[in-house]
């Protein structure tokens, strides 16, 4: 998971997952659509939960590069 949050955080500095991207794309619209900070790491926070789930589970596809 951090590789992939890491890689979506910066997309620049090193090969990154494949799903880095998407997981970009859904934190820049939670960005955009919330009006305060408390409100992003809420958001955030539900994204983070299911990543963490969905790296538990599938391995191999969170470590894709």
């Amino acid at each position: 998971m951090a590789r992939i949050i890491r890689a979506a955080d910066l997309p620049d500095q090193e090969p990154a997952p494949a799903i880095a991207a998407g997981v970009q794309a859904i934190f820049d619209g939670i960005r955009d659509s919330s009006q305060t900070d408390e409100e992003r790491l809420e958001k955030g926070a539900v994204v983070c939960d299911a990543l963490y789930l969905f790296c538990r589970g599938n391995k191999t596809a969170a470590a894709d590069v």
